[in-house]
């Protein structure tokens, strides 16, 4: 047997044995047709599923693995193990031989490793954005499922191969298993492996459910998970030291869960025998503290410097919020440090007092509190004197309040200030009291005594904080409302824009006031911190416009993109055969455009940039569509039907083809003026847009010129096509232009030419049904239904001819011999009596009797016309049986004739001597006696 791999090698096999040269007419061809057709279903379903793995489809989704994995399940079930069972029990059915049981084995076998790669490449597929197999990197969930589902499709072929080959097969009287089952050692091995690579991602996925962030990033447990995949799932063999490197945080765990426990329950291990009993334990504690003494030690070595920016200097320690000063932040970060080690401080004194080298620990936790407490003393003494500094600073430029200005707050300020550098919107509140108070909360929860200075000014901030926040949202959004514009509708948000401002700068005017005194005699001054009572007043005011600003600009930004929708969707629209839905684009674009000019009081002067900017892109998608219309103008132009008919003798189009010719070039003068006619959205905007608007538009015809060349060359092509269309039936109308019954007439003249016809004129009928009924030469649809049915006239005209030049034939014949037998008949009914009469009688008979063989092969080859005849239109011509009965009896006669004149001959020989001369002068034979 040869090696096989899986059920299509084998089913290949039988394919290349049933078509061997060696075994034709065997009975091995035979065994090997039934094996083929056998294992076919079964080898085509295992090639699906091997195109799908190679796909990896499986991957987009968890739903596709359980249908993936049920779909091969199914496959095994249905047609592998189905098709297995017929070519075993093959001879029960078919005359052939049975199956051998050692190939059945083998081909088992081969079926098991084909499900091992199978569920392998399924299993261990790229991702496609990284070489790491996919199952170390989906969800657990997902993988658990797919595991288990493999781990059941192994489990479920092992045992069908056992009830397979011990139970059915082997009770088969005709054709029973005799042997071994199939070896399955490898499908056990693959299964183990499967169920130890789920169970090295179950402890991974336990191990970070129970570890912290902090701690899986201590232990580097993904690093580790990342270097043991990097080692491309290695064998069974170095599984256990990988997962020894992988999970060393178990025992990591332990002893933090230990340590842990000695906290916890540190009064029980105070008592003597307690302590005694867990000496090992205490000691280990011991050792577990003396090494967190020397980490934090060599952390605070590495303590940042003075440098403003921390992460220059340092990055052992994290950073405990956003928008805190790295000085704020380090001071956070020590005190942290020195509650850990306070906390060791505290263990050891409880349980480690009475162990060797306690005093040296102890010793080394105090000194290391003592530098941490000194430092983070210093550390705040240098914020305070920063801060104090920084409230008695005073605002030296513009806009000078941020975090390394001024913390000084003058609540006679005014709360908002439009900056004459750059016209940004600056709020009066200093940014660094934001970071003031936080800080001073920060420090204050930790113990720091902040100073009396320090406190009022964050006292006196928080009062006006939360008004501060939201006037920096607001100048915020003012700030950025220019960057988020479309900059042709910049001028329609001039309105609001400037009723923001004008709010900004004369919030100190009384509503009623403020429309009755000119802008030029209102002081442009806004109202000030130490106004409280107004402040929320004025706030609101200012959301309120602010808010109908964003409106007002989402509202426009809104209706802008979908306006270029269209426009971008028309690209896409054919200009030659959809115009009606370019027309009703643009309409719907003018009254969109026209309602919002309407609706929120914009000016043409205001909408013209808008106008402007939309005819831009109508521009573009015109001219695409243009150009496309020029290149494809034969083909797209909008349908023209003409019929092709047979008339005088000729074929011709209706209509005729100079009008078609007329029509194809107006429709295309109409496409090439479009952009001279084309109006875009500004249409009802003033006369000066429209003049603008139509001088953009036709700017398209005279960039495009150089294809109207092209355009005219095409449709001087088109017509010479469709001119040739018409000469695949001008063999077909020629039958028109000659009188048939004369060509039948000098064509046909034996039976074999009216034969020969009969079948040509047939074959021609039949290959005129193929003729098309319509063609298609690009905008022209040419209707052929109507020069068909003259072809079909036609050759009904040439059928008739030959019937009715072959009936006249028949009958002609018919009409000689008819004529001929009626004076033959006569001629021989005369009774000679004399001896002139019989030798006259003698001359006629002999001049019949050579006319009689011409006669016979002329009625012979009338029958047989006549007989085409009745085959061709089922009746014949009416007098042949007359005919046929004169010809029988003209024939009777010549015999009988031909008797009475012998008779005769021999009566006058006897009764006279001149008589005997007579026979001896004409060689007649006397008749012999009948008696």
């Amino acid at each position: 047997f040869i090696v096989i791999f899986d059920l299509a090698s084998e089913a290949s096999f039988w394919q290349q044995k049933s078509r061997s040269s060696h075994s034709i007419g065997s009975i091995d061809r035979n065994n090997a047709e039934v094996i083929y057709k056998l294992l076919k279903p079964a080898a085509d379903a295992t090639q699906s599923l091997e195109l799908q793995v190679s796909s990896n489809y499986q991957w987009e989704g968890s739903g596709d693995t359980e249908e993936f994995i049920g779909f091969l399940s199914e496959t095994i079930e249905s047609a592998v193990l189905d098709s297995l069972d017929d070519v075993w029990r093959m001879k029960n059915e078919l005359d052939v031989a049975p199956y051998p049981e050692v190939r059945m084995r083998f081909l088992l076998e081969a079926i098991t490793g084909w499900i091992c790669r199978i569920l392998i490449s399924y299993l261990c597929s790229s991702n496609g954005y990284s070489e790491t197999a996919a199952i170390w990197s989906r969800p657990f969930k997902q993988v658990r499922i797919q595991m288990s589902r493999a781990i059941q499709l192994c489990e479920q072929w092992e045992k069908s191969c056992l009830f397979f080959t011990q139970q059915l097969w082997a009770s088969e009287a005709s054709h029973r298993w005799e042997g071994e089952p199939p070896s399955l050692s490898y499908l056990q091995n693959f299964k183990n492996r499967l169920k130890e690579v789920l169970n090295l991602r179950g402890t991974y996925e336990q191990l970070v459910w129970v570890f912290s962030p902090q701690e899986r990033e201590r232990l580097g447990l993904s690093a580790r998970m990342d270097d043991f995949l990097c080692k491309n799932l290695p064998t069974f063999s170095k599984v256990s030291a990988d997962e020894n490197n992988v999970f060393t945080g178990e025992t990591s765990i332990g002893a933090s869960q230990f340590f842990v426990e000695f906290q916890h329950f540190g009064e029980l291990y105070k008592r003597p025998l307690i302590a005694k009993a867990l000496q090992a334990d205490r000691e280990m504690i011991f050792g577990y503290i003396e090494a967190g003494v020397k980490n934090l030690r060599e952390e605070f070595s590495r303590q940042p410097t003075e440098e403003p920016d921390i992460e220059s200097a340092s990055l052992n320690y994290v950073r405990h919020g956003r928008n805190i000063p790295n000085q704020v932040d380090r001071i956070v970060w020590a005190s942290q440090l020195e509650n850990r080690t306070r906390e060791y401080l505290k263990l050891a004194d409880s349980m480690l007092y009475d162990l060797a080298n306690y005093d040296s620990l102890k010793e080394k936790l105090e000194s290391l509190i003592k530098k941490v407490s000194k430092w983070c003393e210093d550390q705040f003494r240098a914020w305070c004197r920063l801060n104090q500094a920084a409230i008695c600073r005073t605002s030296v430029s513009d806009g000078a309040e941020g975090a390394g200005g001024s913390l000084e707050f003058d609540a006679s300020r005014t709360l908002l200030r439009l900056s004459t550098v750059d016209g940004h919107l600056h709020v009066g509140y200093p940014d660094g009291l934001v970071r003031l108070q936080r800080e001073v909360r920060l420090l204050a929860g930790l113990g720091y005594p902040v100073p009396l200075q320090l406190n009022k000014v964050a006292a006196l901030a928080e009062t006006m904080y939360r008004h501060a926040i939201v006037l920096k949202q607001v100048a915020h959004f003012y700030n950025s409302i220019d960057s988020q514009m479309i900059p042709c509708q910049k001028a329609l948000m001039l309105k609001s824009a400037m009723a923001f401002e004008h709010l900004i700068k004369f919030s100190h005017l009384k509503e009623k006031g403020d429309g009755k005194l000119p802008a030029s005699k209102c002081q442009e001054r806004c109202i000030t911190w130490s106004q409280a009572e107004e402040v929320p007043i004025f706030i609101s005011k200012l959301q309120a416009l602010a808010s109908n600003l964003m409106e007002e600009n989402r509202r426009l930004r809104k209706i802008h993109y979908e306006l270029i929708s269209k426009i971008v969707s028309l690209m896409d629209v054919d200009l030659l055969r959809q115009q009606n839905k370019w027309r009703e684009t643009l309409m719907t674009m003018r009254c969109c455009l026209s309602e919002i000019a309407s609706s929120g009081g914009y000016p043409a002067d205001h909408m013209g940039p808008w106008w402007a900017h939309l005819d831009r892109q109508l521009y573009k998608a015109l001219e695409i569509q243009y150009l496309f219309g020029l290149e494809t103008l034969n083909e797209r132009m909008p349908e023209m039907r003409i019929e092709l008919v047979y008339q005088q003798s000729q074929l011709s189009f209706q209509p005729p083809f100079e009008e078609i010719k007329s029509k194809y070039y107006r429709e295309m003068r109409k496409f090439i003026a479009i952009p001279c006619h084309f109006r875009g959205v500004s249409d009802f905007g003033d006369s000066k847009s429209r003049t603008e608007n139509s001088l953009i538009f036709s700017k398209i015809i005279e960039n495009q010129s150089a294809g109207f060349y092209v355009c005219y060359q095409k449709a001087e092509f088109l017509f010479s096509r469709l001119r040739a269309s018409m000469n695949q039936f001008q063999d077909w109308v020629a039958l028109g232009n000659v009188d048939l019954e004369d060509l039948v007439d000098v064509q046909c003249r034996e039976i074999s030419d009216y034969e020969s016809n009969f079948r040509a004129l047939k074959r021609r009928g039949r290959a005129a049904e193929m003729l098309p009924n319509e063609i298609k030469i690009d905008c022209f649809t040419i209707n052929c239904v109507f020069v068909k049915n003259s072809i079909e006239q036609l050759l009904q005209n040439l059928f008739d001819a030959l019937v009715n030049c072959l009936r006249r034939s028949v009958q002609a014949d018919y009409v000689a011999a008819d004529t001929f037998l009626s004076g033959a008949v006569e001629k021989l009914s005369i009774r000679p009596q004399t001896v002139e009469e019989m030798a006259e009688a003698k001359d006629k008979h002999a001049t019949l009797a050579k006319e009689q063989s011409r006669l016979a092969d002329r009625l012979c080859c009338a029958e047989a016309k006549d007989k085409l005849l009745r085959d061709v239109v089922g009746a014949g011509v009416d007098s042949f049986a007359k005919t046929k009965a004169k010809w029988a009896k003209f024939q009777l006669m010549m015999e009988s004739f031909k008797l009475m004149l012998n008779e005769q001959t021999g009566v006058c020989s006897q009764t006279s001597t001149p008589a005997f001369k007579i026979i001896k002068i004409f060689n007649l034979q006397p008749v012999p006696c009948m008696l």
